[in-house]
C-alpha cells in the first residue's frame, strides 16, 4: 500500500510504503488522530488467506505500531 498526505495546495507532506512485495494488501479506511498520527485499517492477503490488519502510523516520528 502506498500512503501519502498532501496539503490543500497539492504539496506532499508525507508518504510511506507498507506491506510485502508478494502480498495483495489493501486499505479500506483511514483516520487522522488528534496528534496527527493515522490509523489505517485494511487487509493483507497471501495465497488464499485474507487477514485483517490495523496500523497506527506516526509520520512525525517515522514509527509504525
Amino acid at each position: 500500500m502506498w500512503l501519502l498526505k498532501i496539503d490543500k495546495k497539492g504539496n506532499l507532506e508525507y508518504q510511506g510504503l507498507f506491506g510485502e512485495r508478494y502480498y495483495n494488501d489493501g486499505g479500506s479506511d483511514i483516520i487522522q488522530t488528534a496528534d496527527n498520527s493515522f490509523v489505517l485499517v485494511g487487509y493483507t492477503q497471501s495465497a488464499d488467506k485474507k487477514t485483517p490488519i490495523c496500523l497506527l502510523l506516526s509520520p512525525t516520528r517515522g514509527a509504525i505500531k
